[in-house]
């Protein structure tokens, strides 16, 4: 969560948006910059609702909800920040931060509707992300943004877009799209437990499994867990895979102590393993 926030921050504090409205009148100008510099992220919220609400049609609106929707996640208010996501997508459908924080919020907000329903959601999450990578293949590098902070901006966010496609299609078990769209987000993210645990299961679950990849990403997402109850039961389903692909108990140690010290396989990695 704290890295999708501190890539909205960037962004929004930056610029990364398209301004060609009129400039607003002086009052409309004050009430806004009053609520924009307010510290604390619930009063901000509550000034800059009241200002979107005093002025619906203002030059400001898409820098406000922008502004807005980095004050509700700031104060982990997600169904706002969502709200105000959806708003500036409306008017900027191009608009990477916000299609961000759909990406990544959108499917794991507490819901509680019918299957039907939570599909028809989860399918429009997965959208979000696939729209994201679009608007990235045209987003423009904001002026007073360097080169290198603009190209690590673009691949962190990219990161939130194929992994939110990835876990989907590993939710559907479309194991071959899961696996192109999971690697990528570990290429960028090699050390994060909720991209190497999902891509392991792509590899090892699919109907023709890549066992080798599968058992190193397997254990290196042992050693991710982000708790002992965590690491504990992953690790016992590990070793059931490996036991399943017939992998002796020496590869199989030798595999969780590379996998430990390495973000990625070694170059050529192969193991023999055979399913039962």
């Amino acid at each position: 969560m704290r890295g999708l926030w501190v890539i909205a921050c960037c962004l929004i504090s930056l610029g990364a948006w398209a301004q060609d409205s009129a400039t607003p009148n002086a009052a409309e100008e004050a009430a806004y910059s009053a609520a924009v510099h307010l510290k604390d992220p619930n009063v901000r919220i509550a000034k800059l609702d009241a200002f979107l609400s005093a002025y619906p049609i203002s030059s400001r609106r898409e820098e406000a909800l922008l502004e807005l929707m980095k004050g509700a996640t700031e104060a982990h208010q997600i169904p706002k920040s969502l709200e105000a996501a959806k708003q500036i997508v409306q008017l900027d459908p191009n608009n990477v931060v916000a299609l961000a924080v759909l990406a990544y919020w959108c499917a794991n907000v507490e819901s509680f509707g019918t299957p039907e329903q939570e599909d028809k959601r989860k399918s429009e999450c997965t959208g979000y992300a696939e729209q994201g990578l679009k608007a990235l293949d045209v987003y423009a590098r904001p002026a007073d943004l360097s080169e290198a902070d603009f190209e690590h901006t673009k691949q962190e966010t990219r990161a939130v877009f194929v992994q939110r496609i990835g876990t989907a299609a590993l939710l559907k078990k479309d194991y071959a799209r899961a696996q192109k769209f999971l690697q990528m987000a570990a290429d960028t993210k090699p050390s994060e437990f909720s991209v190497i645990y999902p891509l392991a299961l792509a590899y090892l679950n699919a109907p023709e499994p890549d066992c080798a990849r599968g058992l190193w990403y397997v254990g290196r997402a042992i050693s991710l867990a982000p708790d002992q109850n965590t690491k504990k039961s992953f690790a016992q389903f590990a070793d059931n895979k490996a036991i399943a692909f017939n992998v002796d108990e020496r590869t199989w140690s030798e595999i969780m102590s590379q996998a430990a010290k390495s973000q990625t396989p070694p170059a050529g990695f192969q193991i023999t393993c055979s399913a039962k």
